[in-house]
């Protein structure tokens, strides 16, 4: 986890058609900002307009003679991304001609990282053994040739066949003699100059020596990337994207996902190394570890790998046999690799219920739609799609904070979001905090923000911090249902549906597992609309310009939610009525919050029972912050406003302001905290008293 800042923009508007383009077509806005950029190519977002269609003959006419003609169809532009090299020598354009001869050479390829990651399909064994195979062989023979390639991963992976099961390594930009590779600083005029020169490639592929300095990168480099290219492709899992550093960073950021100094350094000091991909057979695990050993003498040539490979049987391709797997079952999302386009079937499998098409669903997702249903129905009966709890002091939410109903241009905010995660000092190994933070895209008008603090380990939070987009999308999964929780209802109502359709599935799919999370939500819509889910002891408060907020007579800070927890006379009522006991200020004698998702051992006395706010914004609302307990236990609201107005205005650099003071000041406890700023920021600092 780490900070995630910048100003929000509007998506952009779908563009004109092309008609009658020609391949030369291919625009980059000028002045655009390089998507991308390193020490050998810039890469840009462009549009390009394919030749056009063949004409159509013109329908209609007496057909008398003449003509002919036709109607050109329209064209519709694709986005694409241009690659600019860098080329500061002959050696280089050498190079590049090279690759160029080599990618036009193939057929239409996908790239391994994509098809992985983005696509997130799964390679069968036999897949992943041809997969590796190829990998493999590809470096073998740049070895052969005396040649290292120094940035192998799957990203520089294509798969040339409709099966997916050939593999070309690609981007030869680093490509170098075995031997002529030395440790030192970049000479001359170009983009590398005063870098270190050995120092290429990509981080989490880089084999430790490298990392060190201890040596140049030299074929036992490339042995050690292809270790962690071929556990990444067998997991399909991103190396490192599990691991935590061992203790709190405080430095400058504050992350639990490793930033690049400390992950260089648990790869060589620590021995770290990716999570070796479950069920694999066993010889292929260990000439894997083999592989990524930390002494480059000890590890295998790819020679060696080779002979191995064909032993487990990665030498005849994708219908091969090979040893027992031992797999485990496809997660939520995930497709097998030879799937078709799955994207509109998991939309209809989130959405079959609706109209009783599918008798035999899985008891999951009937527990996570009546749950939803169940939700939904309560809401409405108890406080309809407008009403707020009478505890809540803000606006109205069909109201602007000044009292009058929105216009027809109704004030829309600017968007700045920034999140700061900490263990604290629990260490990493008992970070059990996650949060969510989209910003509005193309496919997605609105912004989603989210805090959980999970306890009894992370796997509920962990769970349902990845669902929650895709259940917001839905509400739950609940189309028709009592209240509308559809993709067409109310934010409040789709934002507490999804919670309780998640905490559903995650009982029903994790039975053994114990865990639970309190969880803060926020969603904003266009164009001023925000709700608020809590369920627990996380926090979202709304702070508007103190001088507005005293000209207008309303509340200068705005609390979005209210602490479930069993020491309340309310709550621990509602936990009388459903079955339980407060003791000791704990539910049940175990939980001392009153709601949370997960925590089947405490169930239905802890129940998941989202409790929502929404209100609309205006001009005087400055900025939202949501966090776990870890914060407001150690630091006051008040305290938190003057914080953030005294911090420069970056959403992130504020959030690890506040998460380092909690820590600094013992709070003992994981700290994640989230700032969305609602107006237009910049980097000077304003006092307002």
């Amino acid at each position: 986890m780490g900070s995630v800042g910048g100003a929000v923009r509007p998506p952009p508007p779908t563009p004109p058609p092309c008609v009658d383009a020609a391949w030369a077509d291919l625009s980059i806005p000028s002045g655009a900002p390089a998507a991308a950029s390193g020490t050998s190519a810039v890469v840009y977002r462009a549009r390009w307009c394919p030749p056009p269609q063949p004409s159509l003959p013109a329908s209609g006419g007496d057909g008398g003679g003449g003509g002919g003609g036709g109607v050109s169809a329209a064209i519709t532009p694709i986005d694409v991304a241009v690659r600019r090299p860098r080329i500061t020598s002959a050696e280089a354009l050498e190079r590049f001609g090279s690759e160029v001869a080599l990618r036009a050479a193939l057929p239409p390829t996908r790239i391994l990282f994509d098809a992985l990651h983005v696509e997130r399909r799964r390679p069968p064994p036999a897949t992943v053994l041809s997969l590796l195979s190829h990998i493999g062989s590809g470096v073998e023979h740049l070895h052969r040739a005396g040649l290292v390639h120094r940035d192998l991963k799957t990203a520089n992976v294509l798969l040339a066949d409709a099966g997916r099961s050939v593999a070309v390594v690609a981007d030869l930009d680093l490509l170098a003699p075995a031997g002529a590779v030395r440790v030192g600083r970049a000479s001359g005029r170009g983009p590398s100059a005063g870098r270190l020169s050995h120092m290429v490639g990509t981080l989490a592929y880089m084999p430790p020596e490298v990392l060190t300095g201890a040596a140049a990168h030299g074929p036992p480099g490339d042995v050690y990337a292809w270790g962690v290219v071929a556990n990444e492709t067998a997991a399909a899992a991103v190396p490192y994207v599990d691991a935590r550093m061992d203790v709190a960073a405080l430095h400058t950021v504050l992350e639990t996902r490793f930033n690049e100094v400390a992950l260089r350094g648990a790869i060589v000091r620590d021995g770290l190394r990716p999570r070796l991909a479950v069920g694999m057979p066993a010889p292929l695990g260990a000439l894997i570890t083999a592989a990524w050993a930390a002494d480059a003498a000890a590890r295998p040539t790819m020679a060696t790998v080779m002979a191995v490979l064909g032993s487990l049987g990665g030498g005849g391709g994708a219908g091969a046999p090979g040893p027992a797997w031992a797999l485990p079952s496809l997660a939520e999302g995930e497709s097998h690799w030879g799937d078709a386009d799955d994207a509109g079937a998991r939309k209809l499998a989130a959405l079959r219920l609706a109209d009783g098409s599918a008798a035999a669903a899985p008891p999951e997702e009937v527990a996570s739609v009546a749950a939803a249903t169940a939700w939904t129905t309560a809401w409405a009966a108890r406080e309809g799609s407008s009403a707020n709890p009478p505890w809540f002091i803000g606006t109205p939410p069909e109201d602007t904070p000044g009292g009058s109903p929105p216009a027809a241009d109704a004030y829309t905010p600017t968007l700045t979001a920034g999140v700061a995660a900490t263990p604290g000092d629990r260490g990493a190994d008992r970070m059990e905090d996650r949060h969510v933070l989209l910003t509005p895209a193309v496919d997605r008008p609105y912004l989603l923000a989210a805090v959980l603090d999970g306890h009894g380990g992370d796997g509920c939070a962990d769970y349902v911090a990845t669902r929650l987009d895709a259940a917001v999308a839905t509400g739950g999964g609940v189309v028709r249902a009592a209240g509308g929780a559809g993709t067409d209802a109310p934010p409040g109502a789709r934002l507490g549906a999804a919670l309780a359709a998640l905490d559903a599935r995650f009982r029903a799919t994790h039975p053994a597992d114990p865990s639970g999370a309190t969880v803060v939500a926020a969603l904003l819509t266009p164009p001023a609309s925000l709700a608020v889910a809590n369920v627990g002891d996380s926090r979202a408060v709304l702070y508007r310009s103190v001088a507005a907020a005293a000209a207008a007579g309303v509340p200068a800070v705005v609390p979005l939610s209210r602490d479930h927890v069993a020491t309340d006379a309310a709550e621990a009522a509602a936990v009388a009525a459903r079955g339980g006991t407060v003791t000791a200020g704990r539910v049940n004698g175990v939980l001392a919050v009153s709601r949370a998702l997960g925590d089947a051992g405490v169930k239905p006395a802890a129940a998941a029972d989202a409790e929502v706010v929404t209100t609309r914004l205006g001009p005087a609302d400055e900025f939202l912050v949501l966090a776990s307990d870890g914060l407001w236990d150690v630091v006051g609201v008040a305290e938190v406003a003057r914080l953030v107005r005294t911090t420069v205005r970056v959403a992130g650099m504020a959030a690890r302001r506040l998460a380092a003071l909690a820590v600094d000041r013992g709070c003992g406890d994981n700290v994640t905290v989230v700032v969305v700023y609602l107006t237009p920021v910049s980097t000077c600092m304003t006092l307002e008293e």
